[in-house]
């Protein structure tokens, strides 16, 4: 009896060995399945390629039905990227209504991951910022408005188009007052949608609202465009002013924008009450790409930390400038624009001012894994050997490395930069071409624009969309 008793005890212990060790293995395997799972989201690099080339192909019904075949490639996390995108495409193919529907969809995913929930916060405090669902960038979330207001202005729906245009400073105010003062964005303000919004106010017979934007977003270009992202006020802009003041008889607000730009002191004369006018908005280039950075540390037992964290990196493209060349009758009219909104510039900036917030999370992360891993290890050392301990340690430093990701999720479909150009027509039918030049002034490509009609006190927006 006492012999089958020991019999009995050795085949016991045995069998709970291989359980605890059956389980380590498990969570082995368990690890490694979480690592794949926070790693593996969202379509890749060569779907967005794909419709980047039909993009610059203009062959957006295709691009749209790219969209769909992938859009469970979107996971649930990663929903909101999936109206983004092509909420976008939407918009540079004139499907305007289709547009509005998707990128409403899209800010009020938005919204709701703002206030995310306390469990999603804490499952990426433990793992990574992709298990939450994506918050956007704040930049990101404006230009869904930006993008909005001019589906609705290409509808000629100013009223709609203006609530648009005035979320974008709401959204603004928001964001930066949630961080303390030293430490908020560049990009607290937008110039562009202040001129935007100068031309809608305009658009409703609104004269003096619309003079008070356009003063702001002179300002806004001189003090924070100028200095930051290298972008100055467009002169359309500035004509605009000078033309407002002197139909509303601001003759000191006259006389200063003057001593401003002396150049434009022509376009101060008489102006006329209800211009027919063109605006092209001109979206180009590629839009930053967010990549992960790393670091690595070795600490004192061979533990090796990765803390990792996203950038934004330009992507090259060989367009640098375009213009209206539109005939009507024996008259040739020549629109020119220029850069209104460095995109690219803002992305890189605002995920900048922010960097120091999330390595700070991250290095707070990685010091409750690292912690955690090494009590573990102790332990089993301490209850088994010391082979079992390594097992351990080269467990966990294998999910750690697997699961220690940047978030890199992003807008991918937004352009690198904003174009604009704005020219007074005679009312009537106008057609012509887009002509778009590289940085030498060689004409890369050239685009034919339908007929279309400009009315006394209307603005016809054309929007167009360049990636190469």
């Amino acid at each position: 009896m006492q012999h089958q008793a020991s019999l009995f005890r050795r085949v016991c212990r045995h069998h709970c060995q291989g359980r605890k060790r059956r389980h380590v293995f498990l969570r082995a395997i368990f690890l490694a399945g979480l690592a794949v799972a926070v790693t593996g989201c969202g379509p890749g690099l060569q779907f967005h390629a794909q419709v980047d080339r039909l993009i610059d192909r203009q062959e957006y019904g295709a691009a749209l039905k790219l969209f769909d075949s992938h859009r469970n490639a979107y996971g649930g996390r990663e929903k909101v990227l999936y109206f983004l995108d092509r909420g976008a495409v939407a918009h540079y193919a004139g499907r305007w209504e289709e547009s509005i529907g998707l990128l409403s969809k899209a800010d009020m995913l938005l919204e709701k991951a703002y206030t995310r929930s306390v469990s999603r916060e804490a499952a990426s405090f433990l793992i990574n910022d992709n298990m939450r669902d994506y918050p956007g960038e704040d930049f990101e979330s404006a230009m869904v408005n930006l993008f909005q207001a001019l589906n609705y202005a290409a509808l000629g729906m100013w009223d709609d188009a203006l609530v648009e245009a005035r979320r974008v400073d709401i959204k603004l105010n928001i964001f930066n007052d949630q961080y303390p003062e030293r430490a908020r964005n560049v990009y607290r303000e937008d110039a562009f949608i202040r001129f935007l919004m100068g031309l809608l106010y305009e658009s409703r017979g609104e004269v003096n609202d619309a003079f008070i934007e356009y003063k702001k977003a002179l300002e806004i270009y001189r003090n924070q465009y100028r200095p930051a992202y290298g972008v100055s006020s467009p002169p359309a802009l500035a004509r605009k002013a000078l033309r407002a003041a002197r139909q509303l008889g601001f003759e000191d607000e006259l006389r200063h924008l003057i001593g401003q730009y002396p150049e434009l002191e022509a376009d101060a004369g008489p102006p006329d009450d209800r211009p027919a006018e063109v605006v092209m908005v001109h979206y180009n280039g590629p839009g930053a790409e967010k990549q992960e950075a790393s670091f690595w540390v070795t600490m004192p037992d061979g533990f090796v930390l990765k803390l990792a964290y996203p950038e934004f990196v330009d992507r090259p493209f060989s367009i640098a400038g375009s213009r209206l060349v539109l005939t009507r009758d024996d008259k040739t009219h020549i629109c020119a624009t220029t850069e209104a909104e460095n995109i690219a510039a803002i992305a890189r900036l605002n995920l900048r001012n922010r960097i120091a917030r999330i390595k700070a999370k991250a290095v707070a992360r990685l010091t409750a894994k690292y912690l955690a891993a090494l009590a573990v290890r102790r332990q089993v050392e301490k209850r088994y050997d010391q082979n079992w301990g390594l097992l351990v340690h080269i467990i966990a430093q294998g999910a750690m490395l697997a699961t220690e990701n940047a978030d890199i999720r992003h807008w991918r479909m937004l352009p690198a930069s904003i174009r604009i150009g704005l020219s007074t027509l005679e009312p009537g039918t106008w057609q012509g071409m887009m002509e778009f030049f590289d940085a030498g002034g060689k004409m890369v490509e050239q685009r034919q624009v339908k007929p279309f009609t400009v009315t006394p006190g209307r603005k016809f927006f054309i929007i167009v969309r360049t990636v190469r």
